[in-house]
């Protein structure tokens, strides 16, 4: 119940903001700031929105329906480009205007297959594993080798060492003091992994360049950088299942497991879309406030926080004030945005293809998980 309450005031302040924001400012010229709803006109106009978007929402309606009728949604996927067809179909029964799909291509599309692990010493048991976004396999008999640990804080001494690895299967740790921000760490982490690649590492451990997944039973999935994918089979190990593997590497002990991971590359480019639709501004529709979330989502579940609870918010937001009756002076541009997992593709694409109408955007609003 919160959740759905949180929803529904979310959809219905984006709604209001979006108004307002729609509006041209009124100044008065003995005060610094914009007159507010009680001085400017528009309170009957907000009241009214604020309405339809609290007591009459649709937006967790429209959550439902991406969760349970579309689900995960990866760029480039045939489940992404229904929740293409989802999205238009929405906006067009929203009533927006100049709904369309905005399409544009990625560098190469991806499907995950299977993926299973086993410890087999120094006990025997089944590890928990996802393979992370856009990362490779294994032979189809999979692979078996020792544990060896790779410090991501002495990124560079491991990659120079990297050969040291051959036939073996690298766990990230992260030990000592960094010697770089995270982020530069994680860059250095994709130069690993083409190094690990090339020097014969069979798989790593650890997609997240060493940091745990959340919660004691869960994996993680994402991609490795922007646009880019490894041959080498990377995954994501549950916490507790990576802990021990620590502790018996802490300890002298050197674990060997089995692992066989099965996913496969569509050759590139592959194409994806932006759905987008408009509520036209009264007076000046040239000017241009953009409002959105990213459709697509990772497939491990249904993508309803990340980020269907966004797009549902937009969806919600438009559905209101077009049911309110009431109308911006300047045009809201709803966008549905896809390829954000892999790299914000979308939102590039967007700017390239609106380039020479930049000018008159006022301004975005993107909600995101």
């Amino acid at each position: 119940m919160r959740r759905f309450s949180a929803l529904l005031a979310g959809a219905a302040g984006v709604a209001l903001g979006l108004l307002a924001a729609g509006s041209a400012p009124v100044w008065a010229n003995e005060r610094r700031g914009p007159l507010g709803p009680d001085e400017d006109g528009t309170k009957p106009a907000l009241v009214k929105i604020a309405g339809e978007g609290l007591m009459e929402s649709h937006a967790f309606q429209f959550l439902m329906e991406l969760s349970d009728d579309v689900g995960a949604r990866v760029t480039g996927s045939p489940e992404e480009r229904k929740a293409e067809e989802w999205g238009v179909a929405k906006m067009k029964s929203i009533g927006l205007e100049n709904v369309h799909t905005e399409k544009y291509q990625i560098w190469r599309g991806w499907k995950r297959g299977t993926a299973e692990a086993e410890l087999l010493s120094p006990m025997r048991h089944k590890l928990h594993v996802d393979a992370m976004g856009w990362t490779g396999s294994t032979p189809a008999s999979g692979v078996e080798g020792e544990i060896v640990s790779v410090n991501l804080f002495d990124i560079d001494n491991e990659i120079k060492n990297v050969a040291r690895l051959k036939g073996k299967i690298a766990l990230m740790v992260m030990k000592g003091q960094p010697r770089a921000s995270f982020t530069q760490l994680f860059l250095r982490f994709g130069d690993y992994l083409r190094a690990a690649g090339q020097a014969g590492v069979l798989a790593v451990i650890g997609g997240q360049a060493g940091v745990k997944s959340a919660g004691m039973n869960l994996t993680h999935t994402g991609i490795l950088g922007f646009d880019a994918d490894f041959p080498l089979p990377v995954v994501s190990m549950t916490a507790e299942d990576q802990s021990q593997l620590e502790r018996y590497l802490d300890r002298g002990m050197t674990p060997r497991a089995r692992f066989n991971v099965q996913n496969s590359f569509t050759g590139g480019p592959v194409e994806s879309a932006n759905v987008i639709g408009e509520i036209r501004g009264r007076e000046k529709p040239e000017q241009v406030l953009v409002v959105g979330g990213h459709l697509d989502s990772w497939d491990l579940a249904q993508g309803a926080t990340d980020n269907g609870s966004g797009t549902a918010s937009v969806l919600g937001a438009a559905d209101s004030i077009m049911r309110s009756g009431q109308r911006p002076r300047r045009t809201i541009r709803f966008v549905l945005f896809t390829g954000e997992e892999q790299g914000l593709d979308g939102s590039f694409a967007y700017v390239k293809q609106h380039r020479d109408e930049m000018g008159n955007h006022l301004g975005n609003l993107v909600l995101e998980a």
